[in-house]
Order: C-alpha cells, then sequence, then structure tokens
C-alpha cells in the first residue's frame, strides 16, 4: 500500500553534501534546496535529501530545473536550545532534469498524498486580518516495510480546516496537498524562522480501516513532534 508519495518540480537553488552513510557500505547523501513556485509568483524552497546513486546522470548545478518524486520524511533532532525539534523534508526516490525550455504544469509541480493517523489534538484558531480557519493536524504516518513513523505536520485552511478540527487522535485521513515553506518570527529572536509543512487541499477520513493491517495508531507526544 502506498501511503506517503510526492511529486517536485523546480529549480536548484543549492546542492551539497549533506551527510556519509557507513552503516554496512559508505554512500554519500546530498541535500538539495529545490525552489518550487505557486501560481500566486510566491515560492516554496523545499529541502530534498537524496542518496548518490540518484545523481551519476543529473545535473545538479544551481538554476538547473529538475523533477523529484519519492516522500515526505521527518527526524527528531537536539537543537542548539538543548529542545528537541522536527525536521520534515523531501526523500528523493527518483531524480531527473527537465528539459531546457519546457513548461512546467502548475499542477503537477508541487503534489502531496498522505495516508495516516491523527497523533496530536488538533489546534484550530482564525486569522487576524480575513478571520479565515486554520487547523494545524499531526499526521503519524508508518513507512511501508519499515518499522518506523513519520511525524508529518500539516495545515489546513477554510473548510479543510473545519473537518480538520473535528478529527479526534486515532481517526484515519487521507491528505491530498503540496509542500509548503513560510518564515515567521519568534518573540526573543532576532531575524526569521523558516517553517516546512503540508497545506491541505483536500482531506477525506476513512472510516473503514480494517484493524488487521499492518499499520498501527501512534501517539505523538510533546518531545515527538515539538
Amino acid at each position: 500500500m502506498e501511503n506517503n508519495k510526492l511529486t517536485l518540480i523546480g529549480t536548484i537553488r543549492e546542492c551539497a553534501l549533506m551527510f556519509t552513510s557507513r552503516s554496512k557500505i559508505e554512500e554519500k547523501f546530498y541535500q538539495i534546496s529545490l525552489e518550487v513556485p505557486r501560481k500566486s509568483k510566491a515560492v516554496d524552497v523545499v529541502p530534498v535529501i537524496c542518496s548518490e546513486k540518484l545523481l551519476y546522470d543529473v545535473n545538479t548545478e544551481k538554476g538547473v530545473v529538475i523533477k523529484v518524486e519519492g516522500k515526505v520524511h521527518t527526524r527528531n533532532y537536539e537543537g542548539a536550545d538543548g529542545k528537541n525539534h522536527l525536521n520534515i523534508f523531501a526523500y528523493a526516490k527518483d531524480i531527473n532534469n527537465i528539459p531546457e525550455g519546457e513548461e512546467i504544469n502548475m499542477n503537477e509541480s508541487n503534489n502531496v498524498e498522505l495516508e495516516g493517523y491523527v497523533c496530536k489534538d488538533t489546534r484550530s484558531r482564525r486569522t487576524g486580518k480575513t478571520g479565515r480557519s486554520i487547523t494545524d493536524i499531526m499526521l503519524a504516518v508508518n513507512r511501508v516495510y519499515y518499522n518506523k513513523t513519520d511525524y508529518i505536520p500539516c495545515i489546513a485552511w477554510g473548510r479543510n480546516a473545519t473537518l480538520a478540527g473535528k478529527r479526534k487522535v486515532g481517526d484515519y485521513v487521507k491528505i491530498v496537498g503540496r509542500f509548503q515553506s513560510r518564515q515567521y518570527y519568534k518573540k526573543g529572536v532576532i531575524g526569521t524562522r523558516t517553517a516546512h509543512e503540508i497545506s491541505v487541499m483536500d482531506m477525506t477520513v476513512i472510516d473503514n480501516k480494517k484493524d488487521d493491517e499492518t499499520e498501527t495508531v501512534v501517539t505523538a507526544t510533546e518531545e515527538t513532534v515539538s
């Protein structure tokens, strides 16, 4: 069952060596900062992690347009403040160059499909200027064939926010959306920070989830997803 799919088309801002895995066979992993345009002309900057094996015949110079297919993954890390933080990124399974001059279909340039369990109480609020409804929802998406779970922050707007706000921990849902980045200010901190999350375009509640399937409900703690 495919419960985590991602497709991105964008322009490379930077490609740099991130780390070298030495678990069994030494393997290098790179991080690509990918600029993915929106229809509004705004740009999402998405971190893409990929193995060196995907880059043998791919041009990764700055300004080159690529297509990435993969999954949304997360990891916890300890920040300089000593607290646990959540890092969300695109994990590439395939990367290809887009021929120069080829027109990009904006409807296909940033697509995410997720299925998982609500693992934290949702949080609903309204924007200050327009009063539009917003709901934050944390989704636990189990990795198929791996005993690991990705805790993926999602944000819903309008009618989807109303639907998301009614979800309880343990509900199983399907989310279709896009991988977005946004700048924000934190009180007491100089400069802006960047948050990454999935912007929900459509959400479906799946009531007939079978109990005998391999997925299990995972409840997130504040330490896990902070």
